[in-house]
């Protein structure tokens, strides 16, 4: 009876903690339902925004890669390495000092480095049209001449295009002795007021412990206690002899 007493509480009580739970389910489903629907629409706004995001890099990365290849295709990769060589003297040049402080006048090479691009894609069109005319079976003689014209138009325009960027990269080199030169200037400036400075320093020093010295021939204590010591010792010198005669 006791074991079937037990059974019936815990039944009756989790009864009540259901209904308990329900009423409280029930009383407050509203504002359940709408946190839900917060945390809903917060998720779906996050989800969203991370795959926008990664759309966006993605898409980023394809038209990196797509602009990298088409330059390839259009410049050629030995020309590619030129350019990028005369666009980093040229930013170099415009970080200078020297160019900061108006010493080299216009740096700006966006002319000359069009001009250097332009030139590197003619050479590269005329030597891809070029190798696919070579390409044909049975090449004649006007093939023969267009093809030495076109071989010889490509190495005037790439020879161009080098000796600007060599230019540039000149002008790279001779802004960085430039700058050097300043920064001695600076140094050099520095060191003489330092110079200066010490020098009125030291000057004031020195003349004033030579103004300050005593007299090689003043008194001083020292002077005296050495007298006194010379007078005792000629006193006690006395004194002996004397002592000798009486006693001798």
């Amino acid at each position: 009876m006791a074991k079937q007493s037990d059974s019936s509480n815990v039944g009756c009580f989790a009864t009540v903690a259901v209904v308990l739970v329900l009423g409280v389910i029930i009383r407050f489903w509203p504002i359940i339902v709408g946190a839900l629907v917060i945390a809903l629409v917060v998720w779906a706004i996050t989800a969203g925004t991370a795959s926008a995001k990664a759309t966006r890099a993605r898409r980023r990365e394809e038209e990196a890669s797509a602009a990298k290849q088409q330059r390839i295709d259009t410049l050629g990769p030995r020309a590619i390495a030129r350019i990028d060589g005369a666009v980093a003297a040229a930013e170099q040049v415009a970080r200078s000092e020297a160019a900061q402080a108006g010493w080299l006048g216009d740096v700006d090479f966006s002319a000359d480095l069009a001009g250097i691009t332009d030139s590197f894609a003619q050479a590269y069109a005329l030597r891809g049209t070029a190798a696919r005319l070579a390409a044909l079976p049975r090449p004649n003689d006007d093939d023969r001449r267009l093809l030495a014209d076109a071989q010889r138009a490509a190495e005037t325009l790439e020879a161009g295009a080098n000796r600007r960027v060599d230019l540039i990269t000149k002008c790279a080199a001779e802004a960085d002795r430039v700058d050097q030169s300043l920064r001695q200037d600076r140094e050099d400036a520095l060191n003489d007021a330092e110079r200066a400075r010490l020098h009125s320093e030291l000057h004031g020093m020195v003349y004033g412990v030579e103004a300050s010295m005593p007299s090689p021939t003043g008194d001083s204590a020292a002077d005296r206690v050495i007298a006194r010591v010379a007078g005792y010792h000629e006193v006690k010198a006395q004194v002996d002899a004397a002592r000798e005669q009486d006693f001798g």
